[in-house]
């Protein structure tokens, strides 16, 4: 909650153990014909279906293995929630379970295309250019409610989001604590206060917004401009990519983008004292702008100030 996250449902493991769910899917993988039994153990055939060699399902001492909880778990979300996607995020050095569990899947007669796998790096938290010092408490790790003692929660939401997930990421603390052009999400709230402060002076100076059709707009011909109009046509794909590719980086880099060609057009492109024809449709132009930042912020769920 306090990252802005909201679970539909908090699923426990232990239910899956608790309503029989584990020996249920023990069961049917059996009746599959994808199992046998060596050295008093029971073994799942997943070498029939891509991976590397068979693993197992239940050990010597009739204790199931990890492997047959999470099998249970995406059999229940897939097959009886009856979710038409599953899109699981695993840590690379889990890649080698992608196969199991997607064999698992196939077994049980669920499409395991219906299941995707997000690979995601580490990350490192930066602090004056070095590694910062790990958690004292576990000696690994700082949680994420740790952090967010630290840097701004808008800050880490946007932040986290810059970069592919499969890529490995060196968190900059002093960076996302920074109130200058150099912190991106900074720099992109910025775009969209200047924006409302040009909206309010025109306000306090009587000006009316007006409604334009194409012809009032085609004034719109400087550099500036054009490439800024060209970049607001591409926004549906750009979040078409990023929801395809499961890579909210691809929208983050689009708003720091039109950030930057909004502030090279409010410094190349003066807005008042110009003439009505052309004020006007500065105006609309810097409208489009303004709802395109707060749309992305909005589903970032990154606040979107109108003052700064």
């Amino acid at each position: 909650g306090k990252y802005r996250i909201q679970y539909d449902k908090w699923f426990n493991e232990s239910t899956l153990h608790k309503d029989g769910s584990v020996q249920r899917v023990i069961e049917q993988l059996k009746a599959s014909g994808h199992t046998y039994e060596k050295d008093g153990a029971l073994w799942f055939k997943t070498t029939e279906f891509g991976d590397e060699k068979d693993r197992v399902l239940v050990r010597e001492n009739g204790v199931p293995t990890y492997l047959v909880p999470d099998i249970a778990y995406h059999y229940n979300k897939l097959a009886v929630r009856k979710f038409d996607k599953a899109v699981d995020i695993f840590g690379a050095d889990h890649h080698g379970y992608i196969a199991r569990i997607k064999a698992s899947m196939t077994a049980l007669g669920v499409d395991a295309d219906r299941l995707d796998i997000v690979i995601m790096q580490m990350v490192n938290l930066v602090r004056n250019g070095e590694k910062y010092k790990l958690s004292k408490r576990s000696g690994k790790a700082i949680t994420l409610s740790t952090l967010l003692d630290e840097i701004p929660i808008d800050a880490a939401r946007f932040f986290f989001n810059l970069r592919e997930p499969n890529s490995h990421f060196d968190f900059d603390l002093d960076l996302a604590v920074s109130q200058t052009s150099q912190n991106p999400v900074y720099y992109v709230q910025y775009a969209h206060a200047r924006i409302c402060s040009v909206l309010k002076k025109m306000n306090e100076e009587g000006i009316e917004i007006k409604s334009l059709d194409k012809a009032a707009l085609s004034v719109l011909t400087a550099p500036e401009e054009q490439e800024m109009i060209k970049h607001l046509a591409t926004l549906p794909n750009v979040i078409n990519e990023a929801a395809k590719a499961y890579d909210p980086a691809k929208v983050t880099k689009y708003v720091i983008d039109l950030a930057t060609m909004y502030h090279k057009f409010y410094n190349n492109c003066r807005i008042m004292g110009e003439d009505e024809s052309v004020m006007q449709a500065r105006l609309s132009l810097s409208l489009a702008v303004k709802q395109v930042i707060k749309n992305i912020l909005d589903m970032l769920k990154i606040t979107c100030p109108e003052s700064m």
